[in-house]
């Protein structure tokens, strides 16, 4: 499951990396490849953004497993029942969220406000330096 998360997740990254550069140089191109670029930049952030939340929403997912096997009551169940239980509690305790690069990304919100973060101060740095 881990290389289907770098393959889903690593072209998106790559793709908003080539795009803020692009945004970087919006002036010396003409209006209608400028808007292009705003376009692909908006759709990327995007789909960006849908991935996210669906990481968001597994992790959710798997703390209501979690509770749910809290609330169930099973040190009133039988001793095979209690064992599959402590296996079912084991796997849940662990944050679900998507990540990928093994582990070093982890596909949560902070990520994509500090992604967020790190475009509009390069956009700065280069409008400070007098590339935009």
């Amino acid at each position: 499951m881990n290389s289907l998360n770098l393959l889903t997740t690593l072209p998106y990254l790559t793709g908003c990396i080539l795009s803020c550069y692009q945004l970087a140089y919006l002036k010396h191109l003409p209006w209608l490849n400028c808007m292009k670029i705003i376009v692909e930049f908006f759709f990327l952030s995007g789909s960006m953004w849908h991935i996210i939340t669906q990481s968001e929403e597994l992790n959710h997912c798997n703390e209501i497993v979690k509770q749910a096997v809290y609330d169930s009551h099973w040190n009133n169940a039988t001793p095979q029942m209690r064992k599959t239980v402590c296996l079912i509690l084991q796997n849940a305790q662990a944050p679900k969220y998507l990540r990928f690069l093994n582990g070093m990304v982890l596909l949560r919100n902070e990520f994509l406000l500090q992604w967020y973060r790190t475009v509009f101060s390069f956009l700065n740095f280069m409008k400070l330096n007098g590339y935009l």
